[in-house]
């Protein structure tokens, strides 16, 4: 599935299709220097499954923009019409080009073309620049999977975020889902104390 349509997502950031032949040497590039942000390596992607993942039929690719210099990569993947999608982003830590602005264009674009009923992102637990980037893009913490990301050889656990369609749409979210995210942020803190241990 490919992006055909610029993405406006104010402030002059914006998203534009994703070219493998234009950009893959520069998405291969935030790899290597590891600058993840939305999601960290769980495992290290060759070449050619990162080619294969791109042309995937329930991925979409955008490259992140600030004006005209590239920022980053953000991608829909898993996406069912109707259901719902993962979203996830490189360069987004290393390069500060207002990412919440660009993850919230992603997610407008995901809610109104495909109608989707939730979206969901996740990040290793140390990863505070993540947390800080989908929080203020209006997601709530949902889970822990504990010793599900791996970074430099080793597990830690992974935080699960996500925002339904009535909550895009401006409804509050419900009680319920607000105690689970503060007892999921709770839990992530604690973690991280135990990483910082290590």
């Amino acid at each position: 599935m490919r992006a055909t349509e610029t993405i406006d997502c104010g402030q002059g950031v914006s998203l534009r299709p994703f070219v493998v032949r234009d950009h893959l040497e520069f998405f291969m590039d935030l790899l290597q220097a590891g600058e993840f942000a939305l999601q960290d390596a769980y495992r290290k992607w060759s070449r050619q499954e990162w080619f294969e993942h791109t042309e995937h039929k329930s991925t979409i690719f955008w490259t992140a923009w600030d004006g005209e210099e590239l920022k980053g990569v953000i991608y829909a993947n898993y996406l069912t019409p109707g259901q719902f999608a993962s979203i996830n982003g490189y360069g987004l830590r290393q390069h500060p080009y207002k990412p919440a602005l660009a993850i919230k264009g992603a997610v407008n674009h995901l809610f109104q073309a495909y109608d989707l009923r939730g979206v969901h992102t996740d990040h290793c637990v140390h990863n505070r620049a993540a947390t800080i980037v989908v929080t203020k893009a209006g997601f709530l913490a949902e889970g822990l999977l504990h010793d599900f990301c791996f970074y430099d050889g080793l597990a830690y656990s992974s935080l699960v975020f996500g925002i339904l369609r009535a909550e895009w749409l401006g409804q509050q979210p419900s009680g319920g889902r607000l105690n689970v995210h503060e007892a999921v942020m709770a839990a992530a803190k604690e973690a991280n104390h135990g990483w910082r241990r290590r």
